[in-house]
């Protein structure tokens, strides 16, 4: 560190994609923000890995898919991007895992999916297949990587694994970050807060229902994130009613059938027959159009760059 002049202080809660997209920016722009001499101090504050995030996090089930295909996925700039500062392009999710079958060149910092399922994935992933939320946390942990070796040396990113409570300060002065871990809080010159998907606490029309549940044995499951879910309760057999029939109910669907060992057989023609496994409840499912979207496996996205 400089001894006459402090380091500048960034603290962003949150250290998903957001943050890492911020942290790229910071390092792309370095060479003209930066004369060599200043220092700045950034503190990460998610109790989920860095890159990943809560919602990419690896600990969730490999049979929650993402929405998008694999080469549509990218954390880096390209010649379409209108952002400010230098273009740095970089793989896509599917350019990057091409890599992990020969099929691609190696991109640094190197390191193979601890997890063998995942790097079976990404060895066979092809362009228009739709990746495990799994594949897009190994993704998303080697871009932070990559994006740490590219700050200069006057950058310090330090990871802070819990979460933060508040934050305090005047307008025009410093900020106090308070942390769930520790009783004295972050002092900050600057706050970026980039939680991405945020929880919400019930409102009126939940906690109706949960109380309608509560006093009759039942079990209610308020809105959330699907991979935060616990879905335990639900017996074998049990009736359940399912209100959307949006991308979380794909989910719960997962979740329920083939989550609890239900498979599908392929017919010689295509046909898929579940075949199920006796663990898992019914489901009676509805919405306010009261259909199903259209599938979107054959799609490719249109339109200029």
């Amino acid at each position: 560190m400089n001894d006459s002049t402090p380091a500048a202080v960034l603290v962003v809660v949150g250290a998903g994609p957001r943050a890492t997209g911020l942290l790229e920016r910071i390092a792309a722009n370095a060479p003209e923000l930066w004369d060599g001499t200043g220092e700045l101090a950034v503190h990460l504050v998610d109790p989920h890995p860095p890159g990943p995030g809560r919602i990419w996090r690896h600990e969730q089930s490999p049979l929650l898919r993402m929405n998008s295909m694999a080469e549509d996925v990218t954390m880096f700039t390209d010649e379409s991007s209108t952002v400010d500062g230098p273009v740095r392009p970089g793989p896509s999710l599917a350019a990057w895992a091409a890599q992990f079958s020969g099929r691609g060149p190696r991109h640094e910092p190197f390191t193979e999916p601890a997890d063998p399922g995942v790097l079976a994935e990404l060895r066979t992933l092809r362009p228009t297949d739709f990746p495990t939320r799994r594949a897009q946390s190994a993704y998303l942990d080697w871009v932070f990587r990559r994006v740490l070796n590219e700050l200069p040396p006057t950058v310090t990113v330090t990871w802070h694994r819990t979460t933060a409570t508040a934050v305090t300060g005047p307008e025009d002065g410093p900020q106090q970050v308070h942390l769930a871990d520790r009783a004295a809080p972050l002092t900050a010159d600057l706050v970026v807060l980039a939680q991405g998907h945020l929880g919400s606490l019930p409102g009126p029309r939940h906690r109706a229902h949960a109380a309608f549940a509560r006093r009759h044995g039942r079990f209610h499951l308020p809105p959330q994130f699907t991979a935060d879910a616990d879905l335990s309760a639900l017996r074998p057999g049990e009736q359940v009613i399912v209100r959307g029939l949006g991308l979380a109910f794909i989910d719960v669907l997962a979740l329920l059938t083939e989550g609890r060992g239900g498979t599908f057989r392929t017919a010689p023609d295509g046909t898929l027959t579940y075949l199920p496994s006796g663990r898992e409840p019914v489901l009676h499912v509805g919405s306010r159009r009261g259909v199903p979207y259209h599938s979107k496996t054959r799609y490719r996205l249109r339109g200029p760059r």
